[in-house]
Parts: C-alpha cells; sequence; structure tokens
C-alpha cells in the first residue's frame, strides 16, 4: 500500500473532522443563511483546538472562512435593502 492512500485511510482527530463538517456546511450555508453561524462556530472550534491538522484540513478551514468572509457581508447587505424597502 503506498503512502499516498494510506492518509485516506487513517482516523481523522476531532478537529479535522470539525474542519470536514465547516466545509460541508458553507456550502450548504450558502442556500441557507443561518446555517453560516454554526459554520463559524466549527471554525472556531478548528482555530482553538490543540490536536494536529493536517494540510488538507487546514485548506479546507481557509476554504470556508473565504467562503464565510464573501457570503456574510453579502447577507447583511441584502438584509438591509430589504429593510430599507419595507419603510
Amino acid at each position: 500500500m503506498s503512502l499516498f492512500l494510506r492518509d485516506e485511510y487513517e482516523e481523522l482527530s476531532l478537529r479535522e473532522k470539525d474542519a470536514v463538517r465547516a466545509l460541508k456546511s458553507a456550502l450548504v450555508g450558502v442556500l441557507i443563511a443561518p446555517l453560516q453561524l454554526y459554520t463559524l462556530f466549527l471554525i472556531l472550534m478548528v482555530i482553538l483546538a490543540e490536536e494536529p491538522l493536517r494540510p488538507r484540513y487546514f485548506r479546507y478551514t481557509v476554504a470556508v472562512s473565504i467562503v464565510l468572509a464573501l457570503h456574510i457581508p453579502f447577507v447583511a447587505i441584502m438584509i438591509f435593502f430589504l429593510v430599507a424597502n419595507y419603510r
């Protein structure tokens, strides 16, 4: 068995599992905006955990952070315009 394949079958740490959950919830959260709060919580758990984090899962965390950084202001602007047009 090669070393490349071995990495896929290793057990994930809790920190890595949270990174995967954050990635999945960020992608679904693009359609369901309140889910981004859960994603933000997961990202904080990944950042604050002390377990090791392999580069692949670090990249997941960075990708989720970018999605949140782009999506949350967009939702805030949309809510602002909805409230402003309602008056």
